[in-house]
């Protein structure tokens, strides 16, 4: 029996008032999850300083609608939000909307387990070499009280392994130095960033959205390191707020020839 420790699951959706659906909805979204689960984990996840889940809002312009995606990082977490969420009724008031959210399809997107990820990079001969990323909402940090509204490798890279070591019951990297040599083992190569509010109730949160695209150096260990990281930030989400709809992006990776 395959073991599940990470799952995905993605709903197209639209309101029945025809409002249009914003980044931002990601937030009213959030609510729904907690009307959704078990008091008890609701109140573990308001209390946890890295939740074990990701949810966003993004259009999907091949199919030409707007898609709910949730992620679950952890079994607890698969059987706490991901089953009650999977059999939600299709149409859900949203006060906030003044209107409904229909759902119109829903789908399994991803299933599998850290141990997994970590022999698909980490146990073959083939080595990663660019690493392309969009932040498909807006993202940032927080450093010292204060919004850290500019990318760079750093800090993007300590996101993923912070929720990497957090979650995984298969190998960790808590090695600082491996991780700065990870870091040294990249260059930034070409981004096309703008700065982007993402909306919460009142409150905007400065952040950043667009392109950024990073090499990787000839350490075969290290670059596939990198990428595994990437690709694991892609379900997991990059820096704050992942749990309100902030920090999601898309990766694609190449290999070297």
């Amino acid at each position: 029996m395959k073991k599940i420790e990470i799952k995905v699951i993605e709903f197209d959706i639209h309101l029945d008032n025809r409002q249009k659906i914003v980044q931002s909805l990601g937030s009213v979204l959030h609510g729904v999850i907690m009307s959704c689960i078990s008091t008890e984990y609701a109140t573990f996840l308001h209390t946890t300083q890295i939740p074990p889940y990701h949810q966003y809002v993004y259009y999907d312009k091949e199919r030409n609608t707007s898609v709910w995606r949730i992620a679950a990082l952890t079994k607890e977490s698969i059987e706490e939000m991901i089953h009650p969420l999977w059999n939600i009724k299709s149409k859900i008031g949203l006060t906030q909307k003044n209107g409904s959210l229909i759902i119109d399809d829903r789908r399994v997107v991803l299933e599998t387990d850290y141990a997994s990820i970590a022999k698909s990079f980490l146990g073959d001969i083939k080595q990663y070499k660019k690493i392309d990323i969009i932040f498909v909402t807006p993202t940032s940090f927080k450093v010292n009280q204060a919004y850290a509204i500019f990318p760079d490798i750093e800090k993007i890279m300590r996101s993923f392994l912070k929720k990497w070591n957090a979650f995984s019951s298969s190998d960790v990297y808590d090695d600082e130095e491996l991780f700065q040599v990870m870091c040294d083992n990249m260059y930034v190569a070409e981004y096309r960033m703008r700065l982007q509010k993402f909306y919460l109730e009142k409150t905007k949160i400065p952040g950043f959205q667009g392109s950024y695209t990073l090499i990787c150096k000839r350490n075969m260990i290290l670059s596939n390191l990198a990428a595994m990281l990437c690709y694991f930030g892609s379900i997991a989400g990059c820096g704050i707020k992942v749990a309100l709809g902030m920090g999601a992006m898309q990766v694609e990776l190449e290999e070297s020839e």
